[in-house]
């Protein structure tokens, strides 16, 4: 074989040489061949991921979804799969959200776990993912679609949820006085219900107990702060902040610190690190919490029963858990709170 160096000149046609001897090898080769081989690289591709469970949460990194992550994790090593893990992080993103799914249904997953950011804009691309026969479970909150064979709905008990919250209030003593609701979206699933629920509830257990501000959620911290103090500022005989969100919850409670106002009481809807210390710390009164955990495993259990031919429930809900600095040292609540996602040993 020839070793020697070629001149600027030389590499061009040495090049052209090499393609030209490549392509007439390439005309030996019979079309039928090379469309096999296409078809097989293709089918391998497929086949990556036909065993793999694409989850897509509302907050990647949000201590609710690694819960959810950790359950779904566990629960697809004792089926044989594997968990693709990715979303927004730290914001609502409907459209990364709708990406994710068509990735999911252009690799033949095995199925996908979705929480939706928002009640109908993901309609499109769930239809698409059940008309190519990939079960789809829609986790947290429903939202209104047609029923399919492959959908199935794993949800927190909204109507629990705020039954938890009024009769904590009720039971804390405040059966008189005022009630504000933070963090409302109309378009986030389950936040209107939640409120309406929460309405029903507080007017059996407390009548005197009445709700004067219902506002919606704030982008930043600070502007939860801003919205709290307005709302503390325009009414004196305030008892109770019900926040739907981390944003409230925190922006919440740097508000009652700043202006001073013992006696309110701060119960929130959502989990996060940083509210567990502001419970620990006695700035938060109740966090209910949902059930992420078992959540996750169920709706692997459905994806892999739907996998094997296998009914699933149409519909599976949890109950959430009430935290307070009673039971958040307890080993049901540590448990519920794990946060480990990495494969069992």
């Amino acid at each position: 074989m020839d070793f020697r160096l070629y001149s600027k000149t030389e590499k061009p046609a040495l090049r052209e040489a090499v393609y030209d001897s490549w392509m007439s090898c390439k005309a030996w080769i019979p079309p039928a061949i090379l469309l096999t081989a296409l078809v097989l690289m293709v089918g391998c591709r497929h086949k990556d991921f036909d065993n793999v469970i694409y989850a897509i949460p509302r907050d990647a990194s949000g201590s609710l979804y690694v819960m959810e992550h950790a359950g779904m994790t566990h629960a697809a090593e004792r089926a044989g799969m594997k968990i693709y893990w990715n979303g927004p992080r730290g914001s609502d993103d409907t459209e990364q959200e709708i990406e994710l799914v068509e990735r999911a249904i252009g690799q033949r997953n095995a199925g996908i776990v979705l929480t939706p950011t928002a009640a109908f804009a993901l309609d499109t691309a769930i239809q698409r993912a059940l008309t190519e026969k990939i079960p789809v479970v829609i986790l947290g909150a429903p939202i209104p679609f047609p029923p399919d064979p492959n959908l199935t709905f794993v949800l927190t008990d909204l109507d629990m949820s705020a039954r938890l919250t009024a009769e904590h209030l009720c039971n804390m003593g405040e059966t008189v006085g005022e009630v504000a609701v933070t963090g409302i979206d109309p378009v986030t699933p389950g936040s209107t219900t939640l409120v309406s629920s929460f309405e029903k509830h507080l007017a059996q257990c407390a009548p005197a107990l009445r709700i004067v501000s219902k506002v919606g959620g704030a982008g930043t911290i600070g502007q939860a702060e801003m919205t709290t103090a307005k709302i503390l500022r325009e009414h004196p005989k305030l008892v109770a902040l019900f926040a739907l969100n981390s944003t409230g919850t925190i922006g919440g409670a740097t508000a009652l610190r700043s202006m001073h106002r013992g006696g309110v009481h701060l119960v929130s809807t959502d989990y996060t690190q940083e509210q567990l210390n502001l419970l620990r710390r006695g700035i938060v009164d109740g966090l209910i919490v949902s059930n992420m955990r078992a959540m996750g495993e169920r709706a692997v259990e459905n994806i892999a029963a739907l996998r094997r031919g296998q009914p699933a429930p149409a519909v599976s809900v949890f109950e959430p858990v009430l935290i307070t600095q009673k039971n958040m040292d307890s080993e049901p609540i540590k448990t519920l709170l794990k946060m480990d996602w990495r494969a069992l040993p």
